[in-house]
């Protein structure tokens, strides 16, 4: 029966997904919730003496216990005695409440340490997948795998996991209380609240899984729409077709508002349903007191114990209630959490090292996109020497792009290798080989940060040479922008660099990959956007660079962009058509 119960289910998935500490961690908060509920049950327990002293005036003279208490003390009055009890018990409140807090505190911190470190994971799991899963897959939906959905297993699955084991051990507690005290009012709180719960729970169990599913599947439908409207600004206004974005955003819109009403609703539902029972459950003690009790003052009693018990168990139900809601409508985050729970990147399996001195060697390369039969690549070979200036030409198609994704190992090769210095490219290459790479494409992104942060790229502040920044500012030509800028290296470039034109933009990403410290300096289609004049000054500024230890890779479709290479390889249909000198290419094109 338990082996099969989804919430039994849930914790050994949920066990499973966590680490060795966090399990640790978990079994803490477990016991010192179990506490919590032992402490809220001794408040409840304390009102008790209070309401009975009060109800029944010769309490002190016919209770045992209570008349020690009272001789023990030394009281002189009952008034003196109840005084003194309202003292303790508000005392015995106030510590409750305090060490609650602290609990819940707690709690809370271990399901957010949860979301932080599957946020984390997801990242570097995510980062470690290859170039092609980020080409196919929405980009809102990786923001919502590895924030949303970490974020949601933390605070509306495991949250709610530990406030179910810590409001059903306080009701097990109230209800082993009554039962030792009055039976019989135990058997009316089971007949009159167990099966609205039952009932209730039954109801809406499903109907909560499909709205989180369903408000799952729609937000990055949602997102993709916003990013379109606001990135696509010119092209939408230009083809006066806002009407018809903001169509598809109110319809995405009406979806999300129907199914976060009716999701609230349902959360809400619950305290009504169960405030209904009890009253209920009132009502049926009344009559119960009237036509079977002999005693007004028994029914206060009870009446009185019940009014106490249900203070404290309706809320309870209610977080039970939607506690399970909770879990059951977010159990899906489980199933993305275990689908991309992979090892850890084994960063050991890297090599830390490796030169570039003599020659970069395509042996044999293929390559196809996955799920495609064509081949993009077909058996290639050529060799770049060290210092070599390559320029890369060929109809848009012929493979020129992906060659450089192999280079950057972006793409895994379908057959064949690339060598440096006769060591292959492979899996265990990847962070060594990019130590030599600048790659500069035709749109730079950039930070909406200072120039100074876009220049030494993901390099903390403190810890940017600004020598090192400067020699790279002069060599990428950015000097006399610099200067004019009002707030030097510090100015704000804006977001993508909206403030920057496109040759400013190239520069910036020369001057970047020159920062790193690159070897090799691969430009794809880096000037291919900007004007004949740009173009020229940007060309210029590339081949000043060059000297006998950086390598030029550039793709270009002028080839007046490629006037300095001493080396022109020409693509068609995924082979090399020809290997020659941009004279001949040239003298070619003038002919044709």
């Amino acid at each position: 029966m338990f082996k099969n119960n989804f919430i039994v289910q849930s914790i050994r998935r949920i066990f499973a997904l966590l680490d060795s500490y966090f399990r640790r961690r978990g079994i803490i908060v477990v016991i010192f919730s179990f506490v919590n509920s032992v402490l809220e049950l001794m408040g409840l327990g304390a009102l008790l003496p209070l309401i009975l002293l009060v109800l029944d005036e010769n309490i002190i003279e016919n209770s045992e216990v209570i008349r020690s208490i009272y001789d023990f003390f030394g009281f002189q009055s009952p008034t003196a005695f109840i005084t003194a009890i309202c003292i303790g018990v508000m005392s015995i409140i106030i510590v409750k409440n305090v060490v609650s807090l602290l609990i819940i505190r707690m709690q809370a911190r271990y399901s957010l340490d949860l979301f932080q470190y599957f946020n984390n994971k997801m990242m570097r799991i995510f980062y470690e997948r290859n170039y092609t899963f980020f080409l196919n897959t929405n980009s809102h939906k990786i923001i919502r795998d590895f924030y949303t959905i970490p974020n949601q297993f933390a605070g509306e699955l495991v949250l709610p996991m530990m406030s179910l084991f810590n409001e059903i051990v306080m009701i097990f507690l109230i209800v082993v209380s009554i039962m030792i005290y009055k039976f019989k009012i135990f058997l009316i709180l089971a007949a009159v609240v167990g099966p609205v719960f039952i009932l209730f729970y039954r109801y809406v169990r499903n109907r909560i899984l499909h709205l989180n599913l369903s408000l799952h599947e729609l937000s990055p439908i949602t997102w993709n729409t916003l990013f379109e409207i606001i990135f696509g600004y010119t092209d939408v206004k230009l083809t006066n077709t806002e009407e018809n974005f903001f169509a598809t955003h109110k319809k995405n819109i009406d979806k999300f508002v129907k199914l976060r009403v009716n999701k609230h609703i349902f959360n809400n539902s619950s305290a009504k349903v169960l405030e209904i029972s009890i009253f209920l459950g009132v009502i049926i003690m009344v009559l119960y007191g009237l036509y079977l009790l002999g005693s007004r003052e028994e029914l206060l009693v009870i009446l009185s114990l019940f009014a106490l018990a249900a203070y404290r168990t309706m809320p309870s139900f209610s977080r039970i209630m939607n506690a399970i809601i909770s879990i059951k409508g977010n159990l899906f985050t489980i199933d993305i959490l275990e689908e991309a729970n992979t090892a850890p990147p084994d960063y050991g399996k890297y090599i830390p090292e490796m030169s570039f001195e003599k020659e970069i060697e395509v042996a044999n390369l293929s390559y196809k996109y996955p799920g495609k039969d064509q081949l993009v690549l077909d058996n290639i070979s050529f060799k770049i020497e060290k210092g070599d200036k390559v320029g890369i030409i060929g109809k848009s198609g012929s493979g020129k792009t992906t060659l450089v994704n192999l280079f950057l190992q972006f793409f895994e090769p379908g057959g064949g290798k690339i060598l440096v210095d006769g060591l292959e490219l492979d899996e265990t290459t990847h962070r060594a080989w990019r130590k030599h790479l600048g790659y500069v494409k035709q749109d730079i992104y950039l930070l909406d940060s200072s120039l100074k942060a876009n220049i030494a790229f993901g390099i903390k502040e403190e810890e940017i040479d600004e020598a090192k920044m400067w020699e790279v500012i002069e060599k990428a030509s950015l000097k006399e922008f610099v200067d004019d800028l009002p707030e030097g290296v510090d100015t704000i470039v804006g977001e993508r660099g909206a403030q920057l034109s496109g040759g400013q933009r190239q520069r910036i990403g020369i001057a970047r990959a020159l920062y790193s410290g690159a070897k090799v300096l691969m430009l794809d289609e880096a000037t291919s956007a900007l004007d004949s004049k740009t173009e020229s000054e940007i060309t210029e500024s590339i081949y000043q660079l060059s000297d006998e230890n950086l390598t030029l890779m550039v793709i270009a479709h002028r080839i007046t962009t490629l006037k300095y290479c001493n080396k022109i390889i020409e693509l068609e249909n995924g082979r090399v058509k020809s290997i020659k000198s941009y004279e001949e290419v040239f003298a070619e094109q003038i002919k044709s």
